[in-house]
């Protein structure tokens, strides 16, 4: 029953063996929500690694959580971000707090996560969050990408000015010095012509970055 639940934590806490740990926790993981109290109750005064193993813990945890999940989503250290976010993103209240504040992580595979957590389940909010912090900001052109197919699926004004103004970006010369950045524009581009087929405005920009004097967003473009 639950009164085991304390000793087991503790084991799973202090083992160092990790085949010992990994025995635990798949033991603790099918007590479910008994767990929480408990977990929730030895979080704050935890190592960084012993944290990672409580979180992962509760993300098999279906229901609410008895504690704020976002504070862990800002702790100093990337590996107890990620064991954070599969946590926030399922708790009722905190979903799309949770994934705002992931897609500005500092760290590439929180990113990554909350873009595919987006792609899963999708709000107004999340979506300005993606637009805002991973298509236009400074961020590696493979998350950009990933970021523009996640967003071409919403067919809002709000996503067509953004594509329209990564392409335009391009054209100014926006990271023209670096090979991948025209497979942004270029992804923006086949996302407008499959959201908003025949439009003049898009027609007009695809037909500048064919004639683009940026080698690589002209190759770019031409294989999409």
């Amino acid at each position: 029953g639950p009164d085991i639940i304390p000793p087991l934590l503790d084991g799973l806490l202090q083992a160092e063996d990790r085949d010992t740990r990994r025995l635990l926790f798949d033991v603790l993981s099918t007590f479910g929500v008994a767990l929480i109290p408990e977990v929730s109750r030895r979080l704050p005064s935890t190592q960084w690694y012993q944290t990672r193993n409580l979180l992962n813990l509760l993300a098999q945890v279906p229901g609410t959580a008895e504690f704020d999940p976002m504070e862990y989503l800002l702790h100093v250290d990337p590996r107890v971000r990620r064991a954070a976010l599969p946590v926030a993103a399922e708790t009722p209240g905190y979903s799309d707090a949770a994934l705002a504040v992931a897609l500005r992580d500092r760290d590439e595979r929180v990113v990554l996560d909350a873009i595919y957590r987006f792609r899963e389940r999708s709000t107004p909010p999340v979506l300005d969050a993606i637009l805002t912090r991973v298509v236009l900001a400074d961020r590696s052109p493979e998350l950009r990408i990933l970021a523009i197919r996640a967003a071409r699926e919403h067919q809002s004004p709000v996503v067509r000015d953004c594509l329209l103004e990564v392409v335009v970006r391009a054209l100014r010369g926006e990271g023209a010095d670096n090979p991948l950045s025209g497979r942004v524009a270029a992804a923006a581009l086949d996302a407008l012509r499959a959201g908003w087929p025949g439009a003049e405005d898009v027609l007009e920009l695809q037909q500048e970055a064919q004639e683009s004097r940026f080698a690589s967003l002209r190759r770019a473009v031409d294989t999409v």
